[in-house]
Protein backbone atom coordinates (compact mmCIF):
# COMPACT_ATOMS: atom_id res chain seq x y z
CA UNK A 1 0.00 0.00 0.00
CA UNK A 2 1.33 3.23 -0.84
CA UNK A 3 0.73 6.52 0.48
CA UNK A 4 0.31 9.92 -1.62
CA UNK A 5 0.74 12.68 0.22
CA UNK A 6 -2.12 14.97 0.49
CA UNK A 7 -0.72 18.45 -1.74
CA UNK A 8 0.95 15.40 -4.07
CA UNK A 9 -1.22 17.58 -7.02
CA UNK A 10 -0.39 20.98 -5.77
CA UNK A 11 2.73 20.62 -7.77
CA UNK A 12 1.19 20.76 -10.84
CA UNK A 13 -1.12 23.77 -10.34
CA UNK A 14 0.22 27.19 -10.83
CA UNK A 15 1.10 29.05 -7.67
CA UNK A 16 0.14 26.06 -5.82
CA UNK A 17 -3.63 27.02 -6.57
CA UNK A 18 -4.21 27.60 -10.82
CA UNK A 19 -4.91 25.69 -13.53
CA UNK A 20 -3.83 27.46 -16.76
CA UNK A 21 -7.82 27.58 -17.64
CA UNK A 22 -8.11 29.45 -14.20
CA UNK A 23 -5.69 31.95 -15.15
CA UNK A 24 -7.08 33.03 -18.82
CA UNK A 25 -10.44 33.18 -17.76
CA UNK A 26 -9.17 35.23 -14.70
CA UNK A 27 -7.11 37.44 -16.92
CA UNK A 28 -9.86 37.91 -19.88
CA UNK A 29 -12.15 38.74 -17.04
CA UNK A 30 -10.30 41.70 -16.23
CA UNK A 31 -9.51 42.09 -19.44
CA UNK A 32 -12.66 42.91 -20.68
CA UNK A 33 -13.30 44.51 -17.15
CA UNK A 34 -11.00 47.15 -18.15
CA UNK A 35 -12.36 47.93 -21.09
CA UNK A 36 -15.47 48.55 -20.11
CA UNK A 37 -13.85 50.54 -17.09
CA UNK A 38 -13.19 52.57 -20.73
CA UNK A 39 -15.84 52.78 -22.62
CA UNK A 40 -18.92 52.88 -20.15
CA UNK A 41 -19.53 56.03 -18.25
CA UNK A 42 -18.96 55.44 -14.50
CA UNK A 43 -19.79 58.37 -13.05
CA UNK A 44 -23.55 55.98 -12.82
CA UNK A 45 -23.51 53.04 -10.38
CA UNK A 46 -25.17 50.72 -12.68
CA UNK A 47 -22.61 51.62 -15.43
CA UNK A 48 -19.80 50.63 -12.50
CA UNK A 49 -21.66 47.52 -11.90
CA UNK A 50 -21.80 46.51 -15.04
CA UNK A 51 -18.13 47.60 -16.00
CA UNK A 52 -16.77 45.72 -12.90
CA UNK A 53 -19.46 42.65 -12.86
CA UNK A 54 -17.13 40.64 -15.32
CA UNK A 55 -13.95 40.66 -13.17
CA UNK A 56 -15.55 39.97 -10.35
CA UNK A 57 -17.59 36.93 -11.73
CA UNK A 58 -14.24 35.54 -13.06
CA UNK A 59 -12.40 35.77 -9.83
CA UNK A 60 -15.25 34.27 -8.36
CA UNK A 61 -15.35 31.18 -10.64
CA UNK A 62 -11.27 30.80 -9.45
CA UNK A 63 -11.65 31.06 -6.03
CA UNK A 64 -9.85 28.62 -4.57
CA UNK A 65 -12.34 26.25 -2.09
CA UNK A 66 -11.29 23.76 0.64
CA UNK A 67 -12.53 20.62 0.22
CA UNK A 68 -12.28 21.64 -4.02
CA UNK A 69 -10.12 22.99 -6.55
CA UNK A 70 -12.35 25.97 -7.19
CA UNK A 71 -15.79 27.02 -7.99
CA UNK A 72 -15.74 26.41 -11.61
CA UNK A 73 -14.80 22.88 -10.94
CA UNK A 74 -17.58 21.74 -9.18
CA UNK A 75 -20.00 24.03 -11.66
CA UNK A 76 -18.36 21.32 -13.97
CA UNK A 77 -19.10 18.57 -11.93
CA UNK A 78 -22.85 19.54 -11.56
CA UNK A 79 -23.43 19.37 -15.30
Amino acid sequence: MFLIPANSKKSMLIFGLFNTFDLILVSTGIAITLVLLLVLPIDQMLFAILAILPGVICAFLVLPVPNYHNILTVIKSTF
